[in-house]
């Protein structure tokens, strides 16, 4: 660390001034050093360039893990890890971007499936988002963003999109067609 009033030595004699700058620099640092420990920004992606068949979408909970594609060169505070999960290094509140596009088979009736972000290790995600399929459609896309505040105990842990059909009759013959998995940092501090 720097001493200010050693620098400013040669340009000032007078005790009164070099005090009085020792105390400004003082508050100075310690101002800094409030702003260092907030979250800086982070950001992660995963992304689906090739389409690939998955299971059928039935009441279980079915974990996507077909990404094929690092979204950022050298992601920060949150790694990738490819086929399925991102993983949160530092506590804070993250916005979470889920876009998927989905073909199955068709249906005369409208079905429903459950979209969240889960995390096995703890057992832990965010509300389910209910996505809808209207009849006689053979396709299903979607997108949406959520906030997801990260615990202490979420840190270092992987976190995956799940689907599950909630109303209506099975997904069948299931390929997803494209996906994005994202997220950035919106606040917060780092771990006490």
């Amino acid at each position: 660390m720097i001493n200010i009033s050693s620098e400013l030595a040669p340009l000032t004699t007078d005790p009164d001034l070099r005090a009085h700058l020792d105390r400004m620099f003082a508050e100075v640092r310690e101002s800094l050093s409030v702003i260092s420990a907030l979250t800086m920004a982070g950001y992660a992606g995963l992304g689906l360039i090739t389409p690939v068949d998955i299971p059928d979408i039935t009441n279980s909970w079915y974990t996507v893990d077909v990404f094929d594609k690092e979204i950022f060169i050298n992601p920060v505070r949150i790694a990738q890890r490819l086929p399925s999960a991102l993983v949160f290094n530092k506590t804070g509140v993250y916005s979470v971007t889920i876009g998927l596009s989905i073909h199955h088979n068709e249906q005369n009736d409208g079905r429903t499936m459950n979209v969240r972000l889960w995390s096995p290790a703890v057992g832990e995600g965010t509300q389910l988002v209910p996505v809808a399929t209207g009849g006689n459609s053979e396709a299903t896309s979607f997108s949406f963003t959520t906030y997801f505040q990260v615990q202490p105990n979420h840190v270092g842990v992987d976190f995956e999109i799940q689907l599950q059909r909630d109303l209506g009759l099975d997904y069948l013959n299931v390929s997803i067609v494209s996906a994005v998995f994202l997220s950035n940092s919106i606040g917060g501090l780092p771990d006490e």
